[in-house]
């Protein structure tokens, strides 16, 4: 398959066990994110519209949604997307913490 590079920015996250950095693509906006040493979950202060997956268009995980935030899965690569605003789906993850 071919390669498609696309300029990125890494969040700053609190979190400092996350790894992650935004891209837009076929607008939508992406966050690539991965735990540094394990797995667990992570609370997402975000409310909007998304989708979480392994790949790039090869099939979604459910994520558990709460009140005011979502709960994700993290083990191995994880590419959360969305067609809300840039800034609001940075500062998600930039105030995302480990449960």
């Amino acid at each position: 398959g071919a390669y498609e590079l696309v300029p990125y920015k890494q969040i700053a996250c609190k979190c400092e066990d996350i790894r992650a950095f935004a891209f837009s693509r076929a607008e939508k906006n992406y966050v690539v994110f991965w735990h540094k040493t394990g797995n667990g979950n992570l609370r997402l202060p975000f409310t909007g519209d998304c989708k979480l997956e392994t790949e790039l268009g090869r099939g979604y995980f459910q994520v558990v949604r709460k009140e005011k935030e979502m709960i994700l899965p993290v083990a191995g690569r994880q590419y959360f997307s969305t067609t809300e605003p840039m800034e609001l789906l940075t500062e998600a993850f930039e105030n995302a913490a480990m449960e």
